[in-house]
């Protein structure tokens, strides 16, 4: 009887379902449920519970995200570049969350493709060491490489290809709608022209604080325009290191499953663990949630899980002051109890090759030096995955000054300034620290979906 109730509880799941990809994902996860919910203690499913959580899934679904965009342009003020139509001024219901990343809609493309822009910066690097030229930046191989490289697979298949205008110009206030020298790219900055375009008052300038390039070069070859918050651009130097806010183009055709769009109910696509130990579900932006600290998934390694802590260790010490924390356990009993230590790696910290302004990223990340130290708890290096402060702590919030690992020699270290910049001072300085964890491969989460409001719990 039991075989012949599973059978008619797989017939009705496929007819409550529009495809058959959706079909096995909702039976793969009602199923799922409905075992969690037997307490028989044997491999009978608990049919009624499946049922009911099929009907959960099988009509959390709102539709394309190409839709949604429409109503948004359909019932806001909006500006036309490139044939394409996008948003401005105020939003506060374009927020999409996107593998582990919180998206802003901006509209839709010449193409009909939806376009996002990360809502704070990802990373800080050199634009470059000495061009302008976006296509050839070490910013463009960021973000078409090692950014690219940590989205989810399932995202990765879902990119478009994305126009962007190589125009130079020398005016700040800049704000052409249309381009006589396009590229193309996967993954590209936001322009100067977008920048104004999209209003002073608009939600590209949300951040209290925060500094980024734009791809926008300026008549002097060695110069770009970055965006500010609350204020107009500016010029930069190419060799100097900012924030990098990605902009993505995804197929209107994406289904969105549930939100509404705000900043604490973004649009998103439910996803299925099938899995409960964290190195296998987590992506690169999630957040997780250790002895009620807030940290964000950086990247999975062999080692496990590494990531970052959402805010400060508040106390400023110098830099080698810093180390010893590091490494003899001041800074780990702080973070984590006693009980949950065995959760985290002891693993070798690189700081990385000599680094200095207009260096490529590559070599702040070079794991082939021979200054290292173990330890459980290190700190971030200059472009790795949210070494930008994190836009989910305010700019209030923020220490002024935290370390890096990243060095230019003995004498001299690299620190963030929490508008999304970075310099480098002596070692005798005194800034804050944002930790980074390493979570042993098989640690298991008890609970949560990885969002900012609801992190895994480990």
């Amino acid at each position: 009887m039991k075989k012949w109730r599973f059978i008619g509880l797989i017939v009705v799941l496929i007819l409550f379902t529009s495809t058959t990809t959706y079909a096995v994902t909702t039976l793969y996860d009602a199923i799922e449920v409905g075992y969690d919910n037997s307490n028989s203690g044997t491999e009978e499913i608990d049919i009624q519970g499946a049922i009911d959580e099929l009907y959960t899934l099988a009509n959390r679904s709102i539709g394309p995200i190409g839709t949604i965009v429409d109503d948004l342009l359909a019932s806001s003020e909006t500006y036309t570049y490139m044939d394409g139509t996008y948003l401005k001024n105020t939003q506060d219901n374009n927020y999409i969350w996107l593998s582990g990343n919180l998206y802003r809609i901006m509209g839709k493309d010449e193409n009909g493709n939806v376009r996002l822009i990360s809502e704070g910066n990802i990373t800080i690097i050199s634009y470059d060491d000495t061009s302008n030229v976006f296509e050839t930046s070490h910013a463009y191989e960021w973000l078409n490489d090692y950014f690219y490289r940590h989205l989810e697979s399932s995202l990765q298949n879902q990119l478009q290809m994305t126009s962007y205008c190589k125009d130079v110009t020398d005016d700040s206030s800049s704000a052409r709608t249309t381009c006589t020298s396009e590229g193309n790219a996967m993954i590209i900055l936001m322009s100067l022209d977008e920048f104004n375009l999209a209003g002073s008052n608009s939600y590209l300038r949300d951040s209290e604080i925060d500094v980024w390039y734009t791809l926008t070069p300026n008549t002097s070859t060695t110069r770009g325009w970055s965006g500010r918050a609350n204020t107009n651009a500016t010029t930069f130097s190419v060799i100097g290191a900012g924030g990098i806010r990605p902009i993505i183009t995804i197929s209107s055709d994406l289904i969105m499953e549930s939100g509404s769009g705000t900043k604490t109910d973004p649009y998103q696509i439910e996803k299925s663990k099938g899995s409960i130990i964290l190195r296998n579900i987590a992506t690169s932006g999630e957040y997780v949630k250790l002895d009620g600290k807030l940290y964000r998934v950086m990247e999975k390694t062999m080692e496990g899980t590494k990531m970052v802590l959402d805010g400060y260790v508040s106390e400023a010490m110098n830099y080698r002051n810093m180390l010893t924390s590091l490494q003899d356990g001041s800074v780990l009993n702080e973070l984590v109890s006693a009980a949950n230590q065995a959760k985290v790696a002891a693993i070798t910290w690189n700081h990385g090759r000599s680094f200095d302004y207009g260096k490529h990223y590559s070599i702040a990340l070079d794991d082939t030096g021979t200054d290292i130290f173990s330890s459980k708890v290190g700190t971030i290096r200059i472009g790795e995955m949210y070494a930008a402060p994190s836009d989910s702590v305010s700019g209030s919030d923020r220490m002024t000054y935290s370390w890096t690992l990243t060095k230019v020699n003995a004498s001299y270290s690299w620190y963030v300034i929490r508008d999304s910049t970075t310099d480098y001072n002596s070692v005798s300085s005194t800034y804050g620290i944002r930790p980074v964890l390493v979570i042993s491969p098989t640690v298991t989460i008890k609970g949560g979906n990885g969002t900012y409001h609801s992190p895994y719990e480990i």
